[in-house]
Formats: C-alpha cells, structure tokens, sequence
C-alpha cells in the first residue's frame, strides 16, 4: 500500500460524511494531494483541513480492513482461502499529520461553470490519480481507445518478465522458420531500447554497414520523426533504419528477413575510438518519452506504413524488453494480434505472469496469447516441477477466465545445447543454430511456432476458399479477355479515360435492367450487401424491402450455385452442410413452367379464409420439397404420394383443393414426410432453403391479410422446428404492415431490411465500374490525374483485392468521397442553382416520400441511355469529373429519369391504377394539387377526383386502397408537423410534375427567415474575428485575459480566454485573432473557444 492512495479514500469519506457531494481530489506528480470542494458553505480552507485532520485522530481504532487470497490454503474446493486483515495506521498519520502535503481549497458554487475550472470539473471520478512518469501504458491499457494499424498483417509481441527466458532466441529462430519453411517476409523490431541484443545473431556485428556507422534503429527513427514535420515524416526514407538479414549470411532464404534495431551501435564499432553514435544512441533514448501512449503509437503507426509501403510483409514481430515497462504494455495492448509471454519455475516471474493474464481477460484488450514455461531442465526429477507449475498455472487461469475468452494455449521449452552456444562468436555454432531451425530439430520449438502461426493466419483459412474462388474468377475472366485490356495510365488523354469509363457502364446498364426479373446476373458485377450475411441466419426468414429494393434479383441470384456460395462462406466459412434453394413461387411470368393460377382461387366462396391458407401454403410447400430429386425415396413412401407433382395449371388448383378439402389427417401426413426430409437432410450434411418471393405478384395486395398472414404464421411458429429446413420469405415493407394475426413488431426479429442507404448505391455503382479491368485502370488513371491522395487510392486497390472484391467494404461518405467527386463532381450546381455535394443530392433525389428509404432504379435511369450517352458526346480536353452536374442534374435528365422509373413502378399488375394519378396531376383539373406538399383537405380532395377517374380495377375499390398504393410506391407519405398534417411528394417528382412550394414550405421558409434575424454562428477555427481584450478577475485576485468579438462578427461566443498573452497587447487594446475549442465534459453538448493566435488590429 502507498500511503497517498489511502489518504485520498480518508479525504473522500470524510467529505461524504459531512454532506459535501461536489468535490475533486487531484493526486499530484509529487505525491500532494489538493482538495477542490464545490460549496455554498462558509467555511475557511484551515478550518476544514483541521477539521479533516482531528477526524483522524477521533477515529478510535484508526483501522482499515484488507482481504487477499492465501495460494498455499486451499478451501475444500481447492481454491484459495480469502484471509481478511486490518492494518493500522496510527504510527503513519499520528505522527506525521502536520508534515502531510494536503491542501484545501473551497470554491463557491456558482463560479464552477467558470471556463477557470474547466481542468478540474471535467473528471467525472471524484478522485484522479493525474498523469504518470511511466506505465500508463499498463495501468490505463482499458481507458483508451485500441489502434488497428493494419488488419492485414498480423503483429506478434514477445515479452518475457525476467531476463533468461529463451524470449529472444526463440523469436529470432520464428523469423527463421518463417523464411526458410513458409517462403514468408518477416520483419523483427528490436524494442528491448535498453538493452539491445540482435548483434549477437545472423552474424550482424559483421555487417558493413552497421560498423561503419550507415545505419540507424528504433530511437533514430522516433528522434528523427520529432524533429520532421508531416511532409518530412512522409518522405523519411525506412531504408536508413533497417537492415536485411541476407546481407550478413549465407542462408538465402534469410533475404526475407529484415531487422530494425534498437538503434545505431555495435561494439566493436564502437570500441574503436569513435563513440559519437554511442553517445547519440543515448541521447535519443533519453528524450523519448515512452510513458506518452499516444506519441509512442503515433510513431509506430508511421512505421508500420513505411514498413508496408516499402517491404509488405506478412508478419511483424516485436521484442518487448523485460519487467513492467512502458513499451511493452504499448506494443502488447495497443498493436499486438498475439502476446508470447516467456516465464519460468522461479516466484520472480509471477508478478509478470499475473499481469499477462489480468490483461488478457480484460474486457477492452483483443490479443491473442500464449504462455511458454522456460527454460526447463531436461532431467526426469524436473517433470514433477513441471507439471506442479502447469497446474498451478490453469488454476490461476481458471479463477480469472471468461467464456468470451478463449483459455490461452501452454508450451514448454526445455533447455538446448545449441541455443545456448549462441553468440559467443563461433561461426559453427551459429551455423549449427541455422540448422537446428532448418531441419526441425527441436521439438519444442516445432509446437511453438505452429501454434503462432494458427492464430496469425487463422482468419485467412477460414477465408482461403473464398479467396481462391475469387482468384480463380479473376484468373478466368482475364485470360479471356487478356488480348482486350489495354495498359491505361495517367499519361492517357483523359478524354479516352473517361470514355473507357462511360462505355463500360453503357454496356452494364443493358444488362442489369435495373434488378428485372430476367436479368442476366453476372458474378464479377453482383454487389454483396452487408444485409446478406444476415441470410443464412436461421431466425431471419423474412426479407423485407420497398419496391425496387431487389427483393427478386436477390432471390435469383441465390439460385446461382457460385454466388450463394460465396455469400454462405462469407457468412461462415467453417459451415460444413451443402446447400439446396428451393424456389417454391414460379420464377417469372413467363417461365417455361406453367405458373400456379392464383387469380383462379375462389377466395369469396372460402368460408374459413385462415384455415384454408393454412393448409395451402403446407401442401404447396411440401409438394415443392418432394418434387426435387433428392427426395425421390421419400416421394414413393409417403402416403400422399399420388399428389405429388409438378405445381402448375389449373391441375394443381384442383389437386390442393382435394387434400384441403380432406382434412387433418392430410396436415399430419405432410408433418411425418417433412420430419423425414429433414432428418435425410441431417445424415447428408445439406440444408435447404425455402424461397417465397414474387408474393405481391401472386396474390391480390387486398387479399394478404388472408391469403398471406396465415404463411408466415406457420413459419413462425415451426422455424425453429426443423434444424435443416429454413423458410425465406421476400415481402414488400408495406405490405409487411398488412399481415394479420401477427404482431408485425415482435416478427422485426426476424427479419431483415434490405433498404439501400446512399452509400449502398454508389458502392453498387463503382463494383459496376471495377468489374472491367479497362474501366479499373482508367479509373485509378484519373484519380491520379486529378491528385487524389496517392495512400487513399493504394488502400482502396488493396481493399479492392479481399472479399468482396472490388468493393469499397465501408460505405461511408468519408471513405467513398473522393470517388464519388471523380465521378460527379464536387458541388452540384446546374445553372444558378446549388444542390450541394453529389452524395447530399443523390440521397435526397432518390429518397422514397417517406424519407425512411432510398431507391435504386432512378439513379441507373439517371445514367442509363440519359446522362452517360450526354456525357460521351461532349469533347472537352480537360475533365474535372466524368459526368458533369450540368448533365445528370439538368431539368431534361432529371425528367426522363423520373418518367422511366414511374412506368416502371406502373408496370407491376396490381399497381397499373398508379397512371391515373400522373394524368390526374399534368391536367388542367391538376392544377390546384402541384404542389411539393399538400395540406389534408388537398389531399383529400386529389384522392377522390382520381379514383372518380378509376373504373373497374382489380385492386382500387376505395379511397383508401388508391391512398395505400401510392404510399407503398413512394410517392406521397404523411408527414405530421408542428403546423399540423400535410402530405409531401418524393423529391424525384418536383422537376417531371413541375410542383412548387406549397402551405408547408412556405412556412418553413418563413420560420428560416425569422430565425435568420436572430442568427449568429458558431466560431470556426483558422477564421480571423476583430475584436478587443479585456482582463476579468476572480476571488484572490486572480485575473486572466480574454478576447471579445465586435457585435458585427456575430457569434454565439461572447468570449475567448488568452492563455499566453503577447507581451505587447494591453487591456483595452484593438486586435485580431483565431481561435480553437477544447471539449467541455461538464455539457457535453458545448465546447471550450480559446485564442490560438492573436496580434494588434492597427
């Protein structure tokens, strides 16, 4: 115990005790304590230090309990006993209370909202231990947030607690192994600083260019990197500071390792007389501050993208240093994929190991670890202290594990002859070690490094046969296509770029047909959703989305055995079951299969409408189960086998009518036949999936409260019936709402939305354009032509690689920015009008009416035979973007796209009433309704003068069935305000229908402007404000400076503080200045403005 920890618990319960609740007990770098109390009470800072101090004395016994646990007395459990202890503490605070540096200081209550205080308030815990010399890095390891430098190259630390643990040796040999057995680019970084080892392997102290003083190391490196500014640091060159192991041996498959070392000394160099790098190598280490985590990760993060950019290698590995240190917690907590912690039989090294596993099991930490036990005696005797230590090991282990937390895995390593003989200057014994690892000769390593390697490239397995297929495809598509792909770069005229482009996407468009049902859907231009994954869940069974999501295109293309391949492996790769997909709805219209005669249902003379949907969907689904191939046996043995055919015609109507009509026993019979599908489906390793889609094709959207509800009711209740069978049913969201019987909120678990968002629709759109490898290059040509960033277009070609390939894998307007201003632009401003930037507009044109959804067709029908075929014909030389906004947002685009994607909408049959509204809307009687929103009487009234115009439709009986089918297309949405209920139009449809503002937005306009009057805007940083200082004074006279804005500068900031005023600028003075803000954790909600930069307004 350290007695200032316990001080501040004394202080804190003496507060409490005497109802003081707002209070911060800081504990300083020098061990004082200063007490800040928040209160209205009088009282002086001596009385209440005093007071404090004679509650330590009155405290009658002055004692505090203790407990721990006694690892050499085992409960009957064996367990350690908790012994519990009081400790006192007369003989420290009796004795030195006078002497204790303690300080008081009351603050009245109403001056804590002072910007002054702002360092004290801000803490949420009432006592903060305050900044550390070292160890943050191991005492705040769950306070801060993880760094992920890179996914793809795993980061693997080796850390032993007492010296002599085998620690290093083994690393080098796994850089070894790796090189001479897996062919694989090891990078090692030398991370012991004080105590640097790596001369003494792969014959380095013999290397050139380290005697002669040409190479630096790790402290070099982050010294150099102090000094640099962004620019500087860019072009470090890493060649400086790390040196390739080939260089000094023989072995060539040593050419893949590559060393940076702790930094530039090596004895024998050194011993010559010339200490200068000595003495540098010292001075660096000495101003390194390893106790910033921040700073400390910084600088590696800088190094890993230097060591990426110019090695990429396939593994990095650290040598932490021994003991509690600062760089070991940073590289094990913050950068490590896997922790190897070495420790031995000896008590010294459990601190270490306690620590290890603490971390390990913590919460917040994601590395992986392995324990090996070194170095171990050889001799028969030794095997029972071996074993005593493994057991006492996992009992530990076990006390602190978790589910979520896979148990580490334990190695021995025994002691070797031949590691030991390592650098003591012979050549055969280093020779003798280069065999050693080549040949496999030490068991104990062989286990070691197989066990590492699992889990640096465990995930990569699991993905390895996604991967392959991909490449394969690649592979297949490229050679036939090879004597076609032309070497485009940035020194190609960007007119041929963009054309490359534009023609590609001319040629896409013809085919994808904006998801129809008889599109031809290619692999390499499928776009895999993050939505998918959710597929092969077995809770998920319904798939819901608007019109135009591509509810049908998805279910088609999970009839592709190679698409729905990859998106179960991507899912999850280790699922062993083949899968089946069952299409039980006909495909299309126009199938070569006679559709089932759904119109022909005699719904009005059903007299038990749940009952008889319950039976239908059973025996379709059943007859669809037993239809395919695989279940030919038990088609023959079922009872009901004369009913089984082919569904289709009339034929089947009559078929399904007879079983419904016999009852119960029919149910039972199909309930025996399918627990025997499932059960062959188990012994086989295969699952099927049940597809239903095209429901709103087939059955009447008036009549799905009846026909539909009672198939998904069934499947409700018997999902989980059956462990291989799993039910897909693909449902338009609106008329999700419509399914009686169920509670549609408590179904939301188990289904899946597969609305697009914005950011969907453009990684569609470039998975379109990097699909073709002509159309790739030139894309990347461009970007290169108009400087964009060149680490962004290396990470996004990398990222293009892994799967999905060609896909952006976050599809956030950051990531995807940059491409999509290539594309389109950076502002969207036809003529004078300003729509923002292209990703604000497109989200907002291609919004539903309900603003909750976006819709794909009309951005393809904005490009597709309208703006690309605009955009070819132009023949500017110099191309700011591929198309311009002057063309994808003109008035004609903008109208032919909208016409396109209405009659698309209108094609569906049971939305063909949908044409009466446009006609309705473009005539004269349309009039006094074109309006961006309509009040409720408007809407009322439009309503009833279309369907007055609507005669005979299958689906429009009433107002209200007019009234939901224009909501279900996303044309007109309610929408409640505070200036009551009005109905608003989709976006897409001001320009086509030439709407204006209505009531809403002119009120909304007229709202803007009266909060124009009052407005005053936030301060923004690098802004210059003209203004004056002025000095404010707080109690004891303390004062500080501050800056205050002209009145004409309008902002919601009335002050600024000057934390270093200039000597030259007085109270009073006229000046210029910028600001900065700082969080304010007191209102989370506002921030701190303070001066950067200020100067003389002359």
């Amino acid at each position: 115990m350290i007695h200032v920890i316990d001080l501040a618990n004394k202080v804190q319960a003496y507060l409490r005790a005497k109802e003081f609740d707002d209070f911060k007990i800081f504990i300083r770098l020098n061990f004082s304590i200063d007490v800040f109390v928040f209160s209205d009470v009088t009282i002086s800072e001596q009385e209440i230090k005093d007071d404090f101090l004679r509650s330590l004395k009155d405290d009658k016994d002055n004692l505090y309990k203790k407990e721990y646990y006694d690892t050499e007395d085992l409960d009957e459990n064996n367990n350690p006993r908790k012994i519990e202890y009081r400790v006192e503490n007369d003989s420290f605070y009796h004795a030195g209370k006078d002497f204790l540096n303690l300080s008081f200081k009351i603050i009245p209550s109403d001056e804590k909202e002072d910007p002054f205080y702002a360092s004290i308030v801000n803490y949420d815990e009432e006592i903060v231990i305050g900044p550390r010399y070292r160890f943050d890095s191991l005492l705040n390891s769950g306070d801060k947030d993880r760094v992920s430098l890179t996914k793809d190259i795993p980061i693997v630390t080796f850390y032993s607690y007492k010296g002599g643990m085998g620690r290093t040796t083994t690393m080098v040999s796994y850089a070894m192994d790796l090189a001479i057995h897996n062919n694989k680019r090891v990078v090692v970084i030398d991370c012991d600083l004080e105590a640097p080892g790596y001369l003494n392997f792969f014959d380095l102290s013999a290397n050139k260019e380290l005697r002669q003083g040409k190479k630096n190391g790790l402290v070099e490196l982050i010294s150099d990197l102090k000094v640099l500014n962004d620019e500087g640091k860019e072009k470090l060159e890493l060649s400086d500071y790390i040196v390739n192991v080939g260089d000094s041996t023989k072995e060539p498959a040593l050419n893949n390792i590559w060393l940076i070392p702790a930094g530039n000394l090596n004895m024998n160099y050194v011993g010559e007389g010339e200490e200068i790098n000595l003495r540098d190598y010292l001075e660096g280490l000495s101003k390194i501050n390893l106790s910033n985590v921040n700073e400390v990760v910084g600088n590696f993060k800088i190094l890993i993208e230097k060591i990426k950019k110019s090695i990429n290698p396939d593994i990095i590995l650290l040598d932490s240093r021994t003991g509690f240190n600062d760089i070991f917690g940073t590289a094990a907590f913050y950068l490590s994929s896997c922790v190897v912690g070495f420790f031995g039989f000896s008590r010294q090294t459990q601190p270490g190991l306690i620590n290890l596993v603490n971390n390990y099991y913590s919460q917040e930490n994601s590395f992986k670890m392995i324990l090996v036990f070194s170095i171990l005696p050889t001799d028969k005797d030794s095997e029972i202290l071996e074993d005593d230590l493994y057991h006492e090991v996992n009992n530990m282990i076990e006390r602190k594990g978790t589910v979520e937390k896979a148990k580490p895995m334990s190695f021995s390593l025994h002691r070797n002859h031949c590691l030991e003989q390592i650098g003591i200057g012979k050549k055969t014994n280093d020779k003798a070690f280069v065999k050693l690892v080549r040949d496999k000769e030490f068991n104990d390593y062989n286990s070691i490094f197989e066990a590492i390697s699992d889990i640096c490239w465990e995930k990569s397995k699991e993905e390895e046969q996604v991967q392959a297929d991909v490449e394969y495809d690649i592979n297949v598509e490229s050679k036939q296509t090879e004597t076609l792909n032309i070497n485009y770069t940035e020194d190609t005229p960007s007119l041929i770029l963009r054309n490359v482009i534009l023609r590609h996407l001319k040629t896409v468009f013809s085919n994808i047909k904006l998801f129809a049902e008889d599109t031809k859907i290619e692999e390499g231009q499928f776009f895999y959703r993050k939505c998918m994954q959710d597929f092969f869940g077995p809770d998920k069974f319904i798939i819901k989305g608007y019109k135009g999501t591509g509810k049908t295109y998805l279910y088609r293309a999970l009839a592709d055995p190679v698409i729905s391949k990859k998106i179960q492996s991507w899912t999850n790769p280790s699922d062993p079951n083949e899968i089946i997909f069952i299409q039980v709805l006909p495909d299309t219209p126009d199938s070569n299969v006679r559709a089932f005669p759904f119109e022909n249902i005699r719904y009005k003379a059903i007299d038990e409408p749940e009952y008889y949907f319950n039976c239908f969907w059973q025996i379709y689904t059943w007859s669809s189960i037993l239809c395919n191939d695989i279940f030919t046996t038990i088609r023959k043995e079922s009872r009901l086998s004369s009913y089984i055919k082919p569904i289709g015609g009339n034929e089947a109507l009559l078929r399904f009518e007879e079983l419904i009509s016999k009852g119960i026993e029919v149910l039972v019979t199909i309930e025996e036949d399918l627990d025997k599908v499932n059960n062959l489906l188990c012994k086989n390793n295969k699952k099927i999936f049940l597809l239903y889609d095209r429901l709103d094709n087939c059955i009447n959207p008036l009549r799905w409260n009846k026909a539909v509800s009672p198939l998904i009711e069934y499947w409700r209740n018997n999902y989980r019936k059956y462990s291989n069978i799993f039910p897909k049913i693909f449902i338009r969201t609106d008329l999700f709402r419509q399914i009686e019987g169920n509670n549609t909120e408590r179904l939301q678990e188990n289904s899946i939305n597969i609305e697009w968002t914005i950011g969907e629709v453009f990684g569609y759109f470039f998975k379109l354009i990097f699909s073709d490898k002509n159309a790739s290059n030139a894309y990347w040509a461009i970007a290169k032509k108009l400087r964009i960033n060149e680490n962004y277009i290396n990470n996004c070609s990398k990222s293009f690689i892994a799967f999905p390939p060609n896909q952006f894998k976050s599809l956030t307007r950051a990531e995807m920015a940059p491409f999509v201003e290539i594309f389109f632009g950076r502002q969207v401003n036809p003529g004078n009008s300003k729509l923002g930037h292209p990703w604000e507009y497109f989200e907002k044109e291609l919004s539903n009416a309900d603003n909750n959804s976006i819709s794909l067709r009309p951005f393809i029908n904005t490009l597709d035979g309208n703006a690309v075929d605009k955009a070819l014909g132009r023949t500017e030389r110099y191309v700011k973007e591929i198309i311009s906004p002057n063309i994808y947002a003109s008035k004609d685009v903008r109208e032919k796209a909208t016409e396109s994607y209405f009659d698309d909408l209108a094609k569906d049959p049971f939305s063909k009433d949908l044409l009466k509204l446009r006609d309705f809307i473009r005539s004269d009687k349309g009039n006094n309704f074109k309006y961006k929103s309509l009040t409720e009487a408007q809407y009322a009234n439009l309503l009833k003068n279309v369907f007055d115009s609507i005669n005979g439709s299958e689906v429009v009986k009433t107002e209200k069935d007019l009234d939901n089918m224009i909501s279900a297309n996303g044309i007109i949405a309610r929408k409640p305000t505070s200036h009551g209920i009005y109905y608003v139009f989709a976006p897409i449809y001001f320009y086509s229908w030439g709407l204006q503002n209505g009531d809403l937005e002119k009120e909304n306009k007229q709202g803007y402007k009266k909060e124009e009057i009052n407005l005053k805007r936030n301060p923004e940083e690098g802004i210059e404000y003209h203004g004056h200082m002025e000095k404010r004074t707080l109690y004891g006279n303390r004062s500080f400076y501050i800056a205050v804005p002209d009145a004409s500068e309008k902002l919601n900031v009335t002050s600024f503080k000057i934390e270093n005023k200039p000597l030259d600028i007085d109270e009073g003075d006229n000046v210029i200045f910028t600001v900065f803000s700082e969080p304010n954790y007191a209102k989370k909600d506002e921030l701190f403005w303070k001066v950067r930069n200020i100067f003389i307004d002359e």
